[in-house]
């Protein structure tokens, strides 16, 4: 049976967890596609994020750590170990849609 997964999430960028803001960085995988990644914090919960693509080269372009954006994606991944018998985890998706300019305010 195939499941499709829709997440979305409304959250700010750049909240690594354990760090300061870094600002997304597109990397070449070894298939040579482009892809952004970058961290999202929804509360307390940290997802790693990944834009493939054009829309990579948009979110390395106009995303800005601690802006409040809106993400729509699938392929949720779950990711977890032990950390000197400390339990970590963290959630990864894949982002299809990005809305910038959340935390603009109209005059």
């Amino acid at each position: 049976m195939v499941t499709n997964q829709k997440v979305i999430l409304l959250g700010v960028v750049g909240d690594k967890p354990g760090a300061t803001l870094d600002s997304p960085e597109v990397k070449v995988t070894v298939n040579g596609k482009n892809v952004c990644n970058f961290w999202m914090r929804t509360g307390k919960t940290y997802w790693r994020c990944a834009a493939w693509e054009r829309l990579g080269e948009i979110c390395k372009e106009y995303l800005i750590p601690g802006e409040l954006v809106y993400l729509e994606g699938d392929d949720v991944r779950v990711s977890t170990w032990l950390d000197n018998g400390e339990p970590m985890g963290t959630l990864e998706m894949t982002a299809r849609l990005v809305r910038f300019g959340l935390d603009e305010k109209e005059e």
